[in-house]
């Protein structure tokens, strides 16, 4: 019995077919960065917490890695002008963590959110590499004003529990110089190590104890 097959040819232009190619490649850069900056907080973490017995432990069970790991998606969405999508993600991180992080803000490799609870970065926040954020921090705005209004971190540089660091107006501006690995315990002044001059008015209020 003879058997009647049908052939169908598709043609896909050589045009299609590159740029498809180029789109999973970036793609596929995108997710070995974006695992990469996830492996390096994973070893933050670790480092800096005594408490961490595993780098499963950290991945399955830390809610300021997990915040960090959505920030890190709607951060790269917000870079690609998805707004909408990039709020919602930041919004379910925060009814999950209890911590809120503007897709805008700039983070770099290594921050520590330890506990987290009620950690607000603001969207034109800039944190440097390796730095602690413990509960209760607010790196917020003074205002309405448009521009660069929340405060900036450098390199190596640790908020205590409920500090509210805060962008100063033009005419109260503070200078620091640039230092690194300063730290700054709960209600005393502080001077953030920063890479270059930041001009940046912080106020720290105690936890209560």
């Amino acid at each position: 019995m003879k058997e009647n097959f049908i052939h169908i040819h598709i043609h896909i232009p050589k045009e299609a077919a590159s740029h498809t190619a180029k789109k999973l490649r970036r793609l596929y850069r995108s997710a070995l960065a974006f695992a990469g900056e996830i492996r390096r907080d994973i070893d933050a973490i670790c480092e800096k917490d005594p408490a961490a017995r595993s780098r499963t432990e950290v991945l399955l069970l830390y809610s300021g890695l997990h915040a960090l790991m959505l920030y890190r998606l709607s951060h790269a969405l917000h870079t690609h002008k998805k707004y909408f999508a990039a709020r919602m993600i930041s919004q379910g991180a925060r009814f999950l963590t209890g911590i809120e992080i503007h897709p805008g803000a700039q983070i770099g490799e290594g921050l520590f959110i330890d506990h987290g609870s009620g950690v607000v970065i603001g969207e034109t926040a800039i944190i440097g590499d390796n730095c602690t954020l413990y509960q209760g921090v607010t790196l917020g705005g003074t205002g309405k004003e448009t521009g660069k209004r929340h405060p900036t971190l450098g390199n190596g540089v640790l908020v205590g529990a409920g500090a509210q660091c805060h962008q100063a107006p033009l005419q109260k501006l503070w200078m620091f110089c640039p230092t690194h690995g300063d730290r700054s315990a709960s209600g005393k002044p502080v001077r953030a190590g920063l890479q270059d001059y930041i001009h940046t008015h912080i106020r720290l209020f105690p936890a209560a104890v």
